[in-house]
């Protein structure tokens, strides 16, 4: 069911109302009549708030945003056994439905680019004419071997702290939240100050399901993801993909090109100079980029 509270010009907002929970959506440009885009955060429980710069793309088509359960505006049940990716691929079947998303395109940013491929493998390809995916993370494995590439970079004593935390769990020192500033600050987000709307998402991120998913570590998958590997499956998909990352990724450009060669229907792009938020740090070029392509795809 779909609880409208806002409706003010070209934006709606509410509520659907899913088998665990009140799922937050937002909609910019919905009387727009190009095909809808809906978009998917990072994290796992990372709300949308980041993507904010996608609305710019809300001037001929509806940009469809959503916080998942556990996190920003969202309902929060402290019930740490429901946060996997089958739930979460089934919740975008609800807000699909909701929504009546019956054609739409697909957006998702790191953690959204893990459930997207997910749900295009495991539930359905029927009704995405497109996706990009952003950040893009399609084998856990991969990611944590990037980054303990890039950590190896880090400057001596955040390398140290980083490597103390690991070996003991603990990772609640001043030191290892320093070292964690810097690694953002070179491969998250390079922008000397990260934007309101960056930091509020950060806010309220939903930590249980981080922590469930991922794990108390950006560097390490410890979480019930530490085994998502979808390479071996990649070829399946039928559906045209546009694979985006930023110069100094996280998600590094050769890694995103291995994800690209594997999907025989995709083209990747990198942005030079920016990180894993490349849509907040180029905002006005990545909106060109994503705008022309989903413009090859919009009538059949």
């Amino acid at each position: 069911m779909r609880e409208i509270t806002i409706q003010d010009g070209n934006i709606e907002e509410g509520y659907i109302h899913g088998r665990e929970g009140r799922i937050w959506y937002r909609i910019a440009g919905r009387d727009r009549t190009k095909l809808p885009m809906l978009c998917v955060h990072g994290g796992p429980g990372c709300p949308h708030d980041y993507l904010k710069p996608l609305e710019l793309l809300s001037d001929d088509r509806p940009v469809i945003f959503y916080d998942q359960l556990g996190c920003g505006n969202s309902e929060k049940p402290d019930r740490p056994e429901l946060w996997t990716i089958d739930y979460f691929a089934d919740e975008i079947n609800e807000v699909r439905s909701a929504l009546e998303l019956d054609e739409f395109f697909y957006f998702g940013q790191s953690w959204g680019t893990m459930v997207g491929a997910y749900y295009l493998l495991n539930r359905t390809q029927k009704g995405v004419r497109a996706a990009v995916f952003g950040g893009p993370v399609m084998r856990a494995r991969s990611l944590a071997d990037d980054c303990a590439v890039l950590v190896s970079k880090l400057p001596p004593e955040h390398r140290e702290a980083i490597q103390k935390a690991e070996e003991s769990g603990d990772y609640s020192s001043a030191a290892f939240a320093a070292a964690v500033t810097e690694f953002d600050r070179r491969h998250m987000c390079r922008l000397e100050d990260w934007l309101q709307y960056v930091i509020d998402g950060d806010r309220k991120t939903g930590w249980q399901v981080y922590n469930t998913m991922w794990g108390p570590s950006e560097f390490i998958c410890s979480g019930n993801l530490k085994t998502f590997d979808l390479m071996p499956r990649l070829s399946e998909i039928n559906i045209p993909v546009l694979f985006t990352c930023g110069e100094y990724d996280e998600c590094t450009p050769a890694t995103v090109s291995d994800y690209h060669m594997a999907v025989k229907n995709s083209k990747m792009a990198v942005l030079a100079d920016a990180s894993h938020m490349h849509h907040v740090e180029k905002p006005r070029e990545y909106k060109e980029l994503v705008s022309l392509w989903l413009g090859q795809f919009e009538k059949k």
